[in-house]
């Protein structure tokens, strides 16, 4: 890893009942190298710009196609229809594509010890090798009510990269308090790309988390901070691989076809599988799990496997589901799950309630962890997403949702023996050997 700052979310995630914190290079187009200030941590050289004279953008796609906003769901838009250049210049600069020594800016205050610092470190580590270094990743991490002076590194971290230019303030933890989420993007000069920052108090003393701690309890929350940092980084990998389309909405009428890029609960429930998998399959290797003195056998029937590393679509799913009142249409299953739910009365006239959790499993069990990762975003930039989803799952995302209600609607919850393996979670199988991100080939100069 390349990390610079002398030191190694703000929405939240529902994923079965757990909270969680809140996208080929060649030769003339290098990443940028490392540069060492000797009177400051280790800095980044600006990212070069890249010129598409060559390459001539198609009309855009929306303006002739506006009059039916939804004419893509049964097929898709490719990305050649939004922002093209912009997407070859992310790609140029290999920003979709995964490394083992990617650009972090890993920026912690005197909050951190260095025993966190290093389990943290150790974290980002791990979650390289399941889903790829992307470049661009900011950690900024810093104790709430602190000094400027107890959070120099931080400080002179994000002033580097250009956040308080970007945000037009002088340089100040409180400043950086004032806009604290998980994940935000940021501008610093490059033409192409923001950094992903994931800007927070530090959870054991945040009085936002206060509420968690209490209720989680100490052990279960030391890994629900390891499951945040991985669904946020998560996010950052999609990031990565949706060429700018990530930073906008799906919305009808929004200046881009609304298939962009994913539908919310793919966004959301893929970012929450995964986290969970990865700490299951490095539980007893963690700095974290040595320093409680833990092994998973010793949690292996406690909560924190059953909500949070191993979750299911258990009888209370199914229950709450066959007795939800029907929508729309007399449907329980709707587009409504493409958006947040403060997002559906405004563009859809109605609210859904999410069922992310056991949609995402139901599909990843449908179609393979391999092509639910990383096969759907690979082909979303030259299909669009809902042209990717017709050829990585043979339906329509309208006709998986009818398909999927019929699933729920056809378990007895009563009869154990009922319940249908897709159903009983994650696979036993490592993630590293399940899912491989190192193979995915998307974007404009993709080779397929």
């Amino acid at each position: 890893m390349k990390f610079s700052g002398i030191a190694l979310c703000a929405s939240s995630l529902m994923l079965f009942g757990v909270t969680g914190c809140t996208p080929v290079t060649d030769s003339s187009n290098e990443d940028p190298q490392p540069t060492l200030d000797s009177e400051g941590p280790m800095s980044y050289s600006a990212a070069p710009s890249y010129q598409a004279a060559n390459y001539e953008c198609p009309e855009d796609y929306w303006e002739s196609n506006a009059a039916d906003p939804f004419a893509y769901r049964d097929g898709g838009v490719p990305g050649e229809s939004f922002s093209c250049n912009y997407a070859r210049g992310v790609a140029q600069l290999g920003l979709n594509t995964p490394k083992r020594d990617p650009e972090f800016h890993l920026l912690y205050g005197e909050i951190v010890t260095s025993e966190m610092e290093s389990e943290y470190r150790q974290w980002m580590d791990v979650l390289i090798d399941s889903l790829g270094g992307y470049d661009r990743w900011v950690h900024a991490v810093y104790e709430e009510g602190s000094s400027d002076a107890e959070n120099q590194r931080v400080l002179d971290g994000l002033e580097e990269l250009g956040f308080f230019d970007y945000y037009d303030t002088p340089p100040s933890i409180e400043g950086v308090f004032e806009r604290r989420s998980c994940l935000s993007g940021f501008e610093s000069g490059a033409e192409f790309g923001q950094y992903s920052l994931c800007n927070q108090p530090e959870h054991w003393t945040d009085s936002a988390r206060e509420f968690h701690r209490d209720m989680m309890g100490e052990v279960y929350f030391s890994y629900e901070i390891l499951h945040e940092f991985a669904h946020e980084y998560h996010h950052h990998v999609q990031k990565n691989h949706s060429f700018g389309k990530m930073e906008v909405s799906n919305a009808p009428g929004d200046p881009i076809p609304p298939d962009g890029f994913a539908p919310t609960w793919y966004i959301e429930g893929s970012a929450g599988i995964s986290p969970g998998w990865i700490i299951r399959d490095n539980f007893d290797a963690l700095p974290l799990s040595a320093r409680l003195g833990l092994s998973y056998s010793d949690i292996k029937d406690t909560d924190l496997v059953g909500n949070l590393l191993e979750p299911v679509c258990g009888v209370d799913s199914f229950e709450d589901f066959q007795n939800m009142e029907p929508g729309p249409e007399g449907r329980k299953v709707t587009l409504a799950q493409e958006f947040y739910e403060g997002q559906q009365e405004a563009y859809l006239g109605y609210v859904e309630p999410a069922q992310w959790g056991c949609m995402n499993l139901y599909l990843m069990h449908r179609i393979s962890p391999q092509t639910y990762f990383v096969s759907l975003l690979e082909d979303n930039w030259e299909l669009g997403w809902h042209g990717s989803f017709l050829k990585n799952t043979g339906v329509t995302m309208d006709e998986f949702y009818a398909e999927f209600e019929a699933e729920m609607e056809s378990i007895d919850p009563s009869d154990p023996d009922n319940i249908p393996e897709w159903a009983q979670g994650i696979p036993e199988t490592p993630f590293v050997d399940t899912v491989d991100y190192w193979a995915i080939d998307s974007g404009p100069l993709s080779e397929d």
